[in-house]
């Protein structure tokens, strides 16, 4: 058994970000971490993120810094990694990608809290770095340069501090005097060596200033002072000529400046207002949950007819006290960011609520006044900011999607407080309102599904392909998403078209240096309308083009003259006004035709084929003419080459299933040069040069041309061209669709690429030195053509039917598009009703008022808002009613004025009244569908913003550290909308839901905990809920009190009921660690059959015919065995390593695949010997009882290893394009696939690729590709593609070495890489 691992999508959460200027002087960029994936962004030129790089380093990347050397321009990185190492890289233009200048070794590995990489600080004069550990270390390098100006290391320089944990590290400003660098100690000697606890409960928190003698090439500790024990974050001042200098320190509530010989300056933080109105709701809605917990609980004492487990286990009980009120918490600061200019600096801060905080100081040359603290914006929670010089703000969220953030007006750093209540007691802090965005405005937004809490692979929308449906997100943030595979589209306009449909579309630029286009040209089948861009599109007529005619081709020519081909001739329209025609001969027609820019070949009726050139004087000379004997369906030219006036081939598609190539040169014109047996007719055929081999070492783009086939039974072919000879090779094929496959060349990621038309949209395009084949999430197109404007230079016009659709892409290199629908509480697992395909998901949080709470008051709180939306709403219609009144009276009464106003447009193509009049009421009916869409998204936006706004008010009300909220959501997929909602009250928390097969019908069972407590894990009780679905229609909640889920009855259990599945018409749940088997009783469940011998706790169940494969959270698998006939789970086979296992599915009966919170992947299987379809017997009992290794006698056998390097929360097995394959997700956001071999060929290709690019192509990080997947155990049976796939990034040199070694072609090794991936997607 062996696996061909593949990342679908790499991580979407991000762990540091920095800017800074890697490839221009003036040009900043940002660079961010997805843990094991380093990724550079710019900023594109309608202001979004556009990704520029991205590299797996197969490491995780703990920490990162710019870096800039004295008289420097161009910025460095320095980052810190789990490979004991510290890397300097340097962004290279030429290559396109970073590279290292320096690697430092400090340790073997660098997981371990005493080895140093989790902090980072740089001398903010760029001498010298101190990196740090979380216990201990602190290791120093200087920095300089040598006489070839290269970027030198001196040897590591310690100053570890034994029996301290560090909590925070920078550097100080000192200007050119001896670096500083500043750090936030805890000393635990004393705590360790105290009996009584005492100082455990106070511990002391100082700050160490470090000094790096240059001199003296050493380290000593400078001075230090007893700070806050809750300081938390070091911010270094700008020193010198641009500050004070010295350092922030930001602790609960307040912010302290603190300098050498400098009076320790404080201010307080500013709180959340909270007024007494709003105080008296809160306090009420709390009021109400105290009171429902109490009749809850005098409830079911005074009820007997509830009977728990019959079990000794005593119930753990928790006092859990609730105080009616609710205020807002103490502030803490969790990220920073400063923005420095000459003759001033700032410092935006943000607490744990999202706030945003500016902050300044008042100083005279070395001396602070004041600290000025000021309400900025509310923003998502970050874990890292960066504040560009051009005045963007980027925020990677800790949870959902990251946002990308332009200031407000000119004078963006001078934005003022918006409300403070200074108070006379100086420790009172301010207070603020939070607001709308006002000094920040959203200008981009990237996706993050992170952190990804469940998801499923399935096919509920009936597409052909399966969809991820995921849930994701922590408290107000989450979401539940669906991700389709395909590339995002963006709308920029429509345009319904009369007439008849559409049969060809083309765009024409104003000359051949224009960047952008001037003309839309679209035909019919007995006209010709061409469209002016500006800044309208405007139908006109002009004299050189020809409106009365079904145009089959239109293009324009190097010397800016313009050819409209049509069925009975084409027209050659120079610059200066000469229009010249030629016409076929008699009887007969142009049926196909193709040109470029100096070259046009058409094809007659009779099967004569004739070629055109562009001469010096600008006239179309005809070269030559010939028979052709086979019947020709398509046919296309290529582009000139640059350096040369003409193109060497065209190609032509016959009905006799072939591609002939004929050259173009002078001494063999039209002549067959190669020729392509296909397997069905072609349906379109166009050349396209791409850059197709990619390298560290290249400098210069390398392109090839690719000759382009769609046939018309979905088959998408790409060959390679041979520019000298024509010969065809490296043949590779993929199906698209069931419809005849269209091509078109348009422009994507800034080079050419290839829109295939079938059943859906597919783009082929290279991205970062990848080829890419990824569908369109979008409607069927019919034709297509590039489309380039001042706001869109990449766009894409097309028809759909009888609608034109002007579109844009601008993610690309990206697997799936998603769309998202917004939860209030934290999702923690789903289900699928088999019946009525609805999601059925239950939420929980701690700490979090429940939703009904939120709803009653955000309707006090932005009572406002609501309220003006309702109106705006009620008006739109009502508005919306009276307009469609006018109109029609408008139509009624000026019909002659409106005859008069389509007469003066000109539409040749309109010949009577009824025409016209048809005309204008299509017009009308676009216009207010433009205006109804325009309103619906500004109506979706505004309530958008008003859910963000309540998110982020609510984010900060805290009713209770043991306070949960808990529901059970059914939505519809199809409909999506959602169906109903049942809310736990009493302190429960939903853990765990399943539906299960009773003999009395399909219910769902969901298990709850009250009261509970997670470290140290405890609860008061637990139940078993069993729900109903009484109907299967959502109408059905329009009448009256009809509920679609009926409550049945719950079960009080003796632990968390973490585990529920289905089993043979019973419910199996792990209960704690306990396995019961529970059926189906009037009042409640009935408890048939347990097991108490798992160790810990049964986090996962699956069962596989009469197989149980149970999961405890930290002891691995346990392979269980029921025996029908005694009533008895007998647990025959464990694992021998113990494993915290997070997620489980089973491949096979023999074999279930396990992901752990270490980021392992790892498949088990039975071992042979064991027949468990055999009855055991009493006397053999003993030895399945008796264990081994304390543990099951039998062990099951590892049959796969592999360190994907993020906690595996998903694993599912799916069939994706006939193939059956394992796919995994993680809490950051990864999707990956392991596909099993299927021949020992390919393992043994693939194993040998795999060592070979492993020795050419090391980790950036410095980390080894081997010892990462390896990181906690031995990789088993298990090829990485990721780094199969770098193959492309090896230079042309090392390419051809490694495909020699393979004994294949540099080409054949491609074909084999996309023929996997294609597998897959």
């Amino acid at each position: 058994m062996y696996f061909y691992n593949q990342t679908l999508q790499n991580s979407t959460s991000i762990v540091n970000c920095i800017c800074g200027n890697f490839r221009n002087p003036k040009i900043q960029d940002i660079l961010v971490s997805h843990g094991t994936v380093l990724e550079l962004y710019k900023i594109g030129d309608q202001g979004n993120l556009v990704s520029i790089f991205k590299s797996e380093i197969f490491g995780q990347i703990r920490s990162m810094k710019t870096f800039r050397l004295p008289g420097s321009r161009k910025d460095f990185v320095f980052i810190g990694s789990d490979s004991g190492a510290i890397t300097l890289l340097e962004y290279s233009i030429n290559k396109n990608r970073f590279i290292v200048i320096h690697q430092e070794i400090f340790g073997k590995i660098g997981r371990r809290r005493v080895v140093p990489g989790q902090f980072l600080a740089v001398d903010p004069r760029g001498r010298a770095v101190m990196i740090g550990s979380v216990e201990k270390s602190r290791i120093v390098y200087v920095l300089s340069r040598d006489s070839a100006n290269n970027v030198t290391i001196t040897s590591p320089l310690e100053a570890h501090r034994p029996k301290t944990i560090i909590s925070s590290i920078c550097g100080v400003d000192v200007g050119f005097d001896n670096p500083i660098f500043a750090c936030i100690e805890t000393e635990y000697g004393e705590i360790e060596n105290d009996q009584t606890g005492e100082a455990a409960k106070n511990p002391k928190k100082e700050i160490s200033f470090y000094e790096l003698d240059l001199g003296l090439n050493h380290v000593v500790r400078k001075w230090s002072d007893f700070i806050e024990p809750t300081s938390n974050l070091l911010i270094p001042v700008p020193g010198g000529n641009s500050g004070p200098g010295g350092i922030l320190i930001c602790s609960e509530n307040k912010i302290t400046f603190k300098n050498k010989d400098h009076v320790d300056i404080i201010e307080y933080f500013p709180k959340r207002e909270m007024n007494e109105e709003l105080k008296s709701v809160l306090n009420k809605v709390m009021t109400q949950y105290k009171k429902q917990n109490k009749n809850n609980e005098n409830n079911e004492n005074n009820e007997n007819e509830e009977v728990s487990d019959k079990d000794n286990d005593d119930d753990m009980e928790v006092d859990n006290t609730l105080d009616s009120s609710i205020e807002i918490e103490d502030t803490f600061i969790t990220c920073y960011s400063m923005h420095k200019q000459k003759g001033m600096f700032f410092f935006l801060l943000q607490n744990q609520f999202g706030d945003l905080f500016k902050v300044t100081l008042d100083y005279d040359e070395d001396e602070v006044k004041k600290i000025n603290i000021s309400y900025f914006d509310t923003v998502s929670i970050a874990v890292d900011m960066c504040l560009l010089k051009n005045g963007f703000l980027f925020v990677a969220s800790e949870s959902g999607n990251h946002y990308f953030y332009q200031f407000q007006g000119t004078e963006w750093n001078q934005v003022k407080s918006i409300t403070e209540n200074e108070s006379k007691n100086r420790k009172q802090p301010k207070t603020y309102r939070i607001h709308e965005l006002q000094n920040l405005a959203s200008i981009d937004e990237m996706e993050s599904i992170s952190p990804l809490i469940s998801a499923k692979f399935l096919d509920l929308n009936r597409e052909g392909t399966p969809q991820l449906y995921c849930t994701c997100g922590r408290g107000g943030r989450s979401s539940f998403r669906v991700l389709r595979h395909g590339l995002s589209v963006h709308e920029i306009a429509t345009s319904i078209l009369t007439g008849t449909v559409p049969h060809g579309i083309w765009t024409i630029k104003s000359n051949i240096a224009a960047q952008i286009d001037k003309y839309i040209v679209i035909s019919y089948k007995d006209s010709t309308m061409f469209l002016e861009i500006g800044e309208s599109v405007e139908e006109i007529t002009e004299k050189r083009f020809l409106n009365s005619v079904s145009t089959l081709l239109i293009g324009l020519m190097e010397d800016d003259s313009i050819i409209q081909v049509y069925p009975h001739g084409f027209r050659h329209s120079n610059a200066n006004g000469r229009i010249r025609e030629w016409i076929p001969p008699s009887r007969k027609s142009i049926a196909k035709c193709t040109m470029n820019s100096s070259q046009l070949v058409i094809y007659l009726t009779g099967g004569e084929l004739i070629y055109f050139e562009l001469d010096e004087t600008g006239d179309l000379q005809e070269i030559r003419k010939i028979n052709f004997t086979e019947e020709i369906v398509c046919m296309d030219i290529s582009t000139v080459p640059s350096g040369r006036r003409y193109a060497s081939f065209f190609a032509v598609g016959t009905y006799n299933n072939n591609i002939r190539i004929f050259s173009l040169e002078s001494e063999k014109c039209l002549e067959s040069v190669a020729l392509q047996i296909l397997d069905s007719k072609p349906e379109s055929v166009i050349f396209v040069e791409m850059q197709s081999t990619f390298g560290e070492e290249t400098e210069t783009t390398i392109n090839t041309l690719f000759l382009n086939i769609g046939l018309d039974n979905g088959i998408f072919i790409r060959l390679v061209v041979d520019e000298v000879n024509g010969t065809l090779s490296n043949s590779r094929t993929r199906y698209l669709g069931t419809k005849p496959v269209k091509l078109f060349r348009v422009k994507s990621a800034g080079e050419n690429s290839v829109l295939a038309l079938s059943n859906r949209s597919w783009l082929s395009y290279n991205f970062q030195s990848k080829f890419y084949n990824t569908p369109l999430i979008y409607y069927p197109l019919d034709f297509a053509a590039p489309f380039s404007s001042e706001h869109c230079e990449e766009g894409i016009v097309a028809i759909s039917e009888q609608t034109m659709r002007i579109i844009y892409i601008d993610r690309f290199g990206t697997t799936f598009n998603e769309t998202s629908t917004p939860l209030k509480l934290t999702p923690r697992h789903f289900v699928v009703h088999p019946n009525n395909q609805w999601i059925m998901m239950i939420q929980s949080d701690r700490n979090m008022l429940s939703e009904t709470e939120q709803n009653q008051i955000c309707m006090y709180e932005f009572r406002d808002e609501i309220a003006r939306q309702e109106n705006k709403r009620s008006g739109n219609q009502n508005l919306n009613e009276n307009q469609n009144l006018n109109e029609y009276q408008y139509q009624n009464e000026n019909q002659y004025q409106n005859e008069n106003q389509y007469q003066n447009r000109n539409l040749n193509q309109y010949q009577n009244q009824n025409q016209y009049q048809n005309q204008y009421q299509n017009e009308n009916e676009n216009q207010n569908n433009e205006d109804e869409d325009e309103d619906e998204d500004d109506e979706e936006e505004e309530k958008k913003q008003l859910l963000n706004k309540q998110e982020q008010f609510l984010r900060a009300l805290r009713p209770g550290e043991n306070k949960w909220a808990s529901s059970i959501k059914i939505y519809d997929i199809i409909q999506e909308s959602e169906v109903e909602k049942f809310e736990f009250g009493n302190n429960e928390s939903a853990i765990s839901i399943c539906t299960c097969s009773f003999q009395q019908g399909l219910f769902i069972v969901v298990g709850t905990v009250e009261d509970l407590i997670l470290a140290p894990r405890s609860f008061g009780k637990a139940f078993l809920y069993v729900f109903q679905l009484v109907g299967n229609d959502p109408q059905m909640m329009d009448n009256g009190n009809q509920r679609i889920i009926e409550f049945i009855h719950k079960t009080k259990v003796n632990g968390i009921p973490y585990a529920l599945n289905d089993f043979h018409g019973r419910l199996i749940a792990g209960i704690g660690n306990h396995l019961c088997i529970y059926a189906m009783g009037q009042k409640q469940l009935l408890r048939k059959c347990i097991n108490r011998g798992f160790p810990t706790m049964i986090s996962h169940i699956e069962v596989q015919g009469n197989r149980i494969f149970a999961a405890d959270i930290a002891e691995s698998i346990h392979y269980v065995k029921y025996n029908q006939i005694e009533n008895q789970l007998t647990i025959i086979a464990d694992d021998s390593l113990p494993r915290y296992v997070t997620a489980m599915t089973v491949l096979d009966y023999d074999t279930v695949a396990v992901g752990d919170k270490f980021g392992q992947i790892f498949v088990l299987q039975i071992p042979e010997h064991i027949e468990d379809e055999q009855d055991i017997e009493t006397a053999e009992r003993l030895l399945w009882d008796r264990g081994y290794l304390n543990g099951a006698l039998n062990k099951l056998n590892i049959m796969c290893e592999f360190h994907v390097g993020e906690i595996v929360c998903g694993l599912q097995k799916t069939v994706m394009s006939a193939v059956s394959c394992l796919f995994y997700t993680t809490m950051m956001g990864s999707i990956g696939v392991l596909m099993p071999f299927v021949s020992r060929d390919d393992v043994d290709f693939f194993s040998l690729l795999e060592s070979l690019i492993r020795k050419e192509l090391p980790p950036l990080c410095g980390n080894d590709h081997l010892k990462f997947r390896s990181s906690f155990f031995p990789v088993k049976a298990v090829i990485d593609g990721d780094l199969c796939e770098m193959f492309s990034l090896l230079s042309s040199k090392k390419q051809l070495q490694i495909a020699n070694k393979l004994e294949r072609s540099v080409g054949e090794v491609f074909k084999k890489l996309e023929d996997f991936k294609n597998r897959i997607l």
